[in-house]
């Protein structure tokens, strides 16, 4: 099946674990993504959501920022 669908039968069976609900394996065996077995703590959850709401809006600052240069700089000269 995985030669009709144009796949490796590894990438096959990778799928097939994971619809049977264990983590997704590596091509050397190990699992994926490294210690998903211990989920974050909530304070630690609520500390990492902070900064990344911290980074996003920055993102956006910096986002706006170049939009504006780009409309200033793309006016005919006067």
């Amino acid at each position: 099946m995985a030669r009709e669908l144009g796949l490796q039968a590894s990438v096959l069976r990778n799928w097939r674990r994971v619809a049977q609900g264990h983590p997704p394996r590596s091509r050397s065996g190990a699992p994926a993504v490294p210690g998903t077995a211990m989920p974050a703590k909530p304070n630690e959850q609520t500390a990492e959501i902070a900064r990344l709401r911290r980074e996003l809006e920055r993102a956006r600052q910096e986002r706006d920022i170049l939009k504006k240069a780009i409309s200033i700089f793309s006016e005919a000269p006067r």
